[in-house]
């Protein structure tokens, strides 16, 4: 009994928790958790945008650098892309086609800063998942991510059969 609640405890302590799993069950759990990536050059945006994500239950990895988040999608497992249009370097519409040709059923959601018609035609002529413009609604972008995560985790099922 005692080693029960000391794996229990470890799940609250370690991971703010207060859920009936045990240490071990949420280990696996935490393997398969979906990775999101977010690629923008606002910190506020990208800090807000990434604790909501990970109170979803999400792995999440945050970059400013488009040239960094290509390097992150080539080397790591990522589920789902969050980019900005303004990002350090490249801009996210010109990282956009990189990442499409890396990896075409990566599900990549933009966030533009304006409402400009051609900013949006040119982003979905890349193929994106879903386009937003800030200030973003985090719900929104929450429910696309949810939307994003269900469509790569059906590409990936879609593989193995």
């Amino acid at each position: 009994m005692a080693l029960q609640c000391a794996e229990q405890m470890k799940v609250d302590l370690g991971y703010g928790m207060s859920c009936p799993y045990r240490a071990q069950e949420w280990r696996k759990r935490t393997e398969h958790m979906a990775s999101i990536l977010i690629c923008d050059e606002d910190p506020l945006f990208t800090l807000s945008l990434r604790r909501q994500l990970m109170d979803d239950g999400y792995r999440v990895e945050v970059t400013e650098r488009a040239g960094e988040a290509i390097r992150h999608i080539l080397s790591e497992q990522v589920d789902v892309v969050v980019l900005g249009i303004r990002t350090v370097g490249m801009s996210g519409l010109e990282a956009l086609p990189i990442v499409n040709q890396i990896d075409p059923s990566l599900p990549v959601i933009l966030v533009a800063d304006d409402e400009r018609l051609e900013t949006e035609q040119a982003a979905r002529r890349s193929k994106i998942f879903y386009y937003l413009v800030k200030p973003v609604d985090l719900r929104e972008l929450r429910d696309a991510v949810r939307q994003a995560v269900s469509h790569a985790v059906g590409h990936e099922q879609g593989d193995h059969t």
